[in-house]
């Protein structure tokens, strides 16, 4: 505040964009403290956190791209799902010495039931996509913006022959691109790695690539740029010709019709639609614990939780207790990312987190 003075001597006296999500409750309260002891007013961020739900966690990008975690909980005094956290009591503390606080306070969060959802698979992703979706011819493979700018995933599949093990070369990924040859994963390239290049096994009939949006940058001279594979697919130098695209939002992901005849399974195999059911007491907030679910989206009843990956800082995506019915509700969810455990999805009554703040790196 002093130094506000020295460049600004008259004129309102304010932080206005006070950060806190890495400070402890007494290091955050001993700085509010501190700021309205001058006189000065405050601003929060945040104040209460919330949820990135469904496809909108964004992206920062300061030279490295950083997708956005689901959560915007951000170690805030009203945590994500609205309960008071230490922070809450320390700051109203604090708030008492310079004002009068009401008497009212937010209810402490109640326990809620803990149960486990068994996932069945649905199908495969890319074999129900094309099967489903409208598909496009297209010579090269097009951007999101050739296709769909709002669109979560695109998929590009050519007819291709190459006896031989070959090098697969792409001009930029943006952000994420699964690599199938036959029907099988053989690799991932990924926007933070800057990897534009894969070697391919012998392939006998198709070359496929999942490319999957991971959040538009916020801000800067990034706001806008397309999304997908840029510059072209060559293998060994030559360019691969002769494409099919579809390109699906997370609506068209979950309306895909399912396969009745698969059964449960001990793990899922990468980019496999898995459903299940549960049930639900009474409408109160709940976390599903997706630690153990690798790198996928889920939803509720129909309605897009958001992104997961088991490499963190996230845990426990919310599940608001608006979006849950009492009775039975289906729980599907689309996972990226093989399995590292079995055939359930835990739900929780209270988050957990690997890294407690909500800006996280799923990078």
């Amino acid at each position: 505040m002093r130094t506000l003075r020295l460049h600004q001597p008259t004129g309102p006296l304010m932080s206005s964009d006070t950060y806190h999500h890495t400070t402890s409750a007494e290091e955050s309260a001993a700085d509010l403290d501190a700021l309205l002891g001058t006189g000065a007013s405050v601003n929060l961020y945040m104040f209460h956190g919330g949820t990135n739900f469904g496809l909108t966690n964004g992206a920062n990008d300061r030279g490295v791209y950083q997708p956005i975690a689901t959560t915007y909980d951000y170690d805030a005094p009203l945590d994500e799902a609205g309960w008071p956290t230490a922070k809450y009591w320390a700051y109203r503390e604090v708030l008492a010495k310079y004002t009068t606080v009401p008497d009212e306070v937010p209810d402490a969060a109640e326990p809620a039931p803990t149960g486990e959802v068994r996932l069945t698979p649905a199908g495969s992703f890319p074999e129900m996509a094309f099967t489903t979706m409208p598909v496009a011819p297209t010579h090269t493979v097009p951007t999101f913006a050739e296709t769909r700018d709002d669109a979560a995933y695109v998929l590009h599949r050519a007819r291709l022959r190459h006896p031989s093990a070959s090098v697969l070369t792409v001009g930029e990924v943006r952000d994420r691109v699964h690599v199938l040859v036959d029907g099988h994963c053989v690799g991932v390239l990924q926007r933070e790695d800057r990897a534009t290049v894969l070697t391919l096994p012998p392939v006998t009939r198709e070359l496929l690539l999942v490319v999957e949006d991971q959040g538009r940058v916020n801000y800067g001279p990034r706001l806008g740029e397309d999304k997908g594979v840029i510059g072209g697919v060559r293998v060994d130098g030559s360019p691969v010709t002769g494409w099919e695209t579809v390109a699906l939002d997370a609506d068209d992901v979950i309306a895909l019709p399912r396969d009745d005849a698969l059964v449960e399974s001990r793990s899922l195999p990468a980019l496999t639609v898995a459903v299940g059911t549960f049930e639900a007491e009474d409408a109160r907030d709940r976390f599903l614990d997706v630690s153990t679910l690798g790198k996928g989206v889920a939803w509720v009843n129909g309605f897009c939780l958001g992104r997961y990956w088991s490499r963190g800082p996230q845990r426990t995506p919310v599940r608001p207790r608006s979006r849950t019915r009492t009775g039975r509700g289906e729980h599907p969810g689309r996972p990226r990312a093989r399995h590292r455990t079995g055939r359930r999805g835990p739900v929780r009554g209270r988050p957990r987190s690997g890294a407690r703040q909500g800006l996280g790196v799923l990078a």
